[in-house]
């Protein structure tokens, strides 16, 4: 072989490594920004999805570019919101907000599904996953919702627990809380936003072991307690 077509050959070659190289420095710039090597999840301790299922739920779809992954987890029936971290190129950091729920809403005709701390049903029940939550079901999921977290606010499961709550809605165009509260199995009317009230008159019937069959609290100055 020749000088010329030596230093041809080697032209060639070096070419052709240049080449080489520019393809896996593409290919690692395109890797880097769109299919991180490594997931993390960070989730709160105890929260209803484990973060395997995040993980495969990621996975089980093509992976774009970061605003596309957010959009994919936010169709996570869990997810209300979410927030990517790719400060390390090699590392994409996922930290969803979950959906809280409160309830496990029925609707007639339908699969029973969750209803959560702003008011929003979704998914489906799941009797492994939050199985005691209580039954709740109406036309107005955001009244039943902010009824409920009033009544785990106010610490009112320290004297008796409600396994159902159902608004109701009368001929005459008003509207109540219906529950149920254990042990005594009794029915709570609720047709006034008298909290202070109901508070203090459950505590009074818990801590002299009165069980009571139904209590209405109404916009009268009596809470009625039969027994």
């Amino acid at each position: 072989m020749g000088p010329t077509l030596r230093n041809r050959v080697e032209v060639l070659f070096a070419g052709m490594m240049l080449l080489g190289f520019g393809v896996l420095i593409w290919t690692a710039q395109r890797q880097v920004g769109t299919d991180p090597r490594r997931v993390e999840i960070q989730l709160e301790p105890h929260a209803p999805v484990a973060a395997h299922e995040i993980q495969e739920w990621i996975g089980a779809r093509d992976q774009g570019k970061l605003k596309d992954i957010e959009g994919k987890l936010l169709d996570h029936e869990w997810i209300r919101k979410v927030s990517l971290d790719q400060t390390d190129p090699q590392v994409l950091r996922v930290k969803p907000t979950l959906r809280v729920p409160v309830a496990v809403w029925q609707k007639h005709g339908a699969t029973p599904a969750y209803l959560d701390e702003s008011g929003e049903v979704f998914g489906e029940l799941n009797l492994v996953r939050m199985a005691d939550l209580p039954l709740a079901s109406g036309s107005d999921p955001r009244k039943v919702s902010q009824w409920i977290q009033e009544w785990n606010r106010r610490g009112m499961a320290r004297w008796t627990s409600v396994a159902s709550v159902q608004e109701v809605s009368h001929p005459d165009g008003t509207q109540e809380i219906r529950a149920v509260l254990l042990p005594w199995r009794a029915t709570l009317h609720w047709e006034a936003d008298r909290w202070n009230d109901a508070e203090a008159v459950i505590k009074y019937l818990n801590k002299n072991n009165i069980a009571p069959r139904q209590l209405w609290v109404q916009d009268s100055k009596k809470i009625v307690v039969k027994r």
